[in-house]
């Protein structure tokens, strides 16, 4: 999670969306980084609105000051990146978030079920992440999985963020490949993308949103701030 005063973003990272890599990318024009997990990395977007209202308050600024955004990845691709994650061979095979004695199709089972859900299956939706309790968008904006190089490269030129190095460049906590997307039977994914079906809907309101208008929207954004 990243919050920049000077350029008025917030990033709020989204899981296995690469969100490592871009805090690194743009923790140098950021004023606030948390960047670990137990501190916030991962804390959905009101919440962070909660949390750092005061500190915006002190600069005169408020939540709607800021441009929002966060990455947003195919429900199906997101779960199986999860899966692969917690397959990874720092975690220990008898760690009770481990999926190493887990099949895929058992993964799925578990995710889909109304049953308590053990500790490799629990982790948070992307809606939540971006979404409030009543069903809004929480930010400004949603970049959609596939599209990260090109509308990370017209946010820091519309914003004029001065960068060390292409995002491409920078490849951080990547995950084994134990499963593959093409693996997925059709089965599954309708599974997934029933019990995930928030996730999807915001996945593809990112995907299918007009390039042209991120640039609308930022220069508007630019021109609001004051650069000093």
């Amino acid at each position: 999670m990243l919050i920049s005063f000077k350029y008025r973003f917030i990033f709020v990272a989204n899981t296995k969306c690469a969100s490592t890599s871009i805090e690194e990318y743009l923790q140098h024009s950021s004023d606030i980084a948390i960047r670990q997990q137990k501190k916030g990395k991962h804390w959905p977007a009101d919440r962070i609105a909660r949390k750092y209202q005061h500190i915006l308050m002190e600069q005169s600024l408020s939540i709607s000051d800021f441009f929002r955004f966060g990455v947003v990845r195919d429900p199906v691709e997101w779960i199986v990146s999860w899966f692969n994650y917690r397959s990874r061979s720092e975690l220990s095979e008898h760690s009770e978030k481990s999926t190493h004695s887990i099949s895929f199709n058992g993964f799925v089972n578990v995710l889909c079920s109304e049953r308590e859900t053990p500790a490799y299956a629990q982790f948070s939706t992307q809606a939540r992440r971006f979404m409030s309790l009543d069903g809004k968008l929480s930010v400004s904006y949603l970049v959609p999985y596939p599209r990260i190089s090109e509308d990370m490269d017209v946010i820091v030129r519309e914003l004029r963020i001065p960068v060390k190095r292409s995002l491409k460049k920078i490849v951080r906590n990547v995950s084994p490949e134990r499963m593959t997307v093409d693996e997925v039977s059709k089965s599954q994914r309708r599974r997934i993308e029933k019990a995930f079906e928030r996730d999807k809907e915001i996945y593809e309101l990112a995907l299918n949103s007009d390039p042209g208008q991120l640039r609308l929207m930022l220069k508007d954004h630019r021109e609001s701030i004051q650069y000093t």
